[in-house]
């Protein structure tokens, strides 16, 4: 063989080998979805809910980008977990991915000891959707129009002061942080779920709370509800004249938690890529960002590194507060 046409044999050799390597990594690529396959949207809460809507309000959005059906099922109860076990038990294709708040990987592996699934290795985060900070609340008839005026009245009255927890971790813990920090007493009244909390509060048998749902906003621009401070770094937009803790002085309540995307912990980074792209798409789509400004929650999105060590920072900082304070559930 003559030599221009040997070179000529070795870099037809040299393609084809290469195009044969990329294969693998152009199959990885495509995997998802798997044409003719519904994708599971499980979502850890009832119907009707906040993040149930978004959820409903995502799925097409989703469908429609990846050219087959997004089912959402609603799969609430038992602290989220019955919603987070499905997930984590799933095949890992990407074809279940859980809507769930962050407590399914950062609060409740401290409060319960039996998940059901592994934080970080069986259940993963993927992409963050919203974020959403509390208020601190108090009845009207208390002379507190801030967390100094509150810490005063609450060490003239240790042991007098009722606050409501409705099930959510922040609703014990924030209560309990802020009476240590003070070194006050004050009572845990537990309630299940915001909607039988609310009227105790409106008729002060329990004296503070925090919340944000769109139940207790309307009690506050109605004057029913005073607002004393927000969680976060920054003000709420809905509330913009009530400043943080922070900018009081007390601080520890710096974080506002996210509702977002999980999956079972051995789907592949690339279809957590993607569907962390497409999830980040849809979240900018106007009317999934109306409809998270109308409930009060912050639009996030981040890719799935910055999500998972934000999630896992999370986690790291409930576990002594759970122990501290005593707050697991099992």
């Amino acid at each position: 063989m003559s030599q221009p046409n040997a070179l000529i044999a070795r870099r037809r050799l040299l393609l084809g080998a290469a195009a044969f390597t990329a294969l693998p990594a152009l199959r990885a690529q495509q995997r998802f979805p798997v044409a003719g396959r519904p994708v599971r949207l499980v979502v850890s809460f009832p119907p009707g809910g906040g993040a149930d809507a978004v959820g409903r309000r995502i799925a097409p959005l989703l469908a429609e980008r990846w050219g087959v059906p997004v089912v959402v099922e609603n799969k609430g109860g038992a602290n989220q977990l019955i919603a987070a076990q499905d997930a984590a038990q799933a095949t890992p294709d990407g074809h279940t991915l859980l809507l769930a708040t962050e407590a399914v990987l950062t609060a409740l592996p401290h409060q319960l000891a039996k998940l059901g699934y592994e934080p970080f290795k069986d259940l993963r985060p993927v992409a963050p959707i919203f974020r959403s900070g509390v208020v601190l609340v108090v009845h009207p008839s208390l002379p507190a129009r801030n967390l100094a005026e509150l810490a005063q009245y609450a060490r003239a009255n240790s042991g007098k002061l009722n606050y409501a927890s409705w099930g959510g971790l922040i609703s014990v813990a924030y209560p309990a942080m802020l009476a240590r920090q003070w070194r006050v007493e004050m009572t845990n009244v537990p309630y299940k779920g915001i909607g039988p909390m609310l009227p105790d509060l409106l008729e002060n048998r329990v004296q503070l709370a925090v919340e944000a749902s769109p139940q207790g906003m309307a009690q506050i621009k109605a004057g029913k509800l005073r607002p004393l401070a927000v969680t976060g770094t920054t003000r709420m937009p809905a509330l913009p004249d009530v400043p943080t803790f922070a900018e009081q002085g007390v601080q520890g309540f710096e974080y506002n938690g996210s509702v977002g995307i999980f999956a079972n912990g051995r789907v592949p980074d690339d279809v957590v890529g993607t569907i962390n792209q497409h999830v980040s798409a849809a979240g900018a789509d106007a009317g999934v960002r109306q409809l998270l400004e109308q409930a009060n929650y912050e639009p996030f999105q981040a890719p799935p590194e910055q999500y998972a060590q934000m999630v896992r920072g999370a986690y790291e900082m409930w576990g002594p507060i759970v122990r501290d304070f005593g707050l697991r559930l099992d």
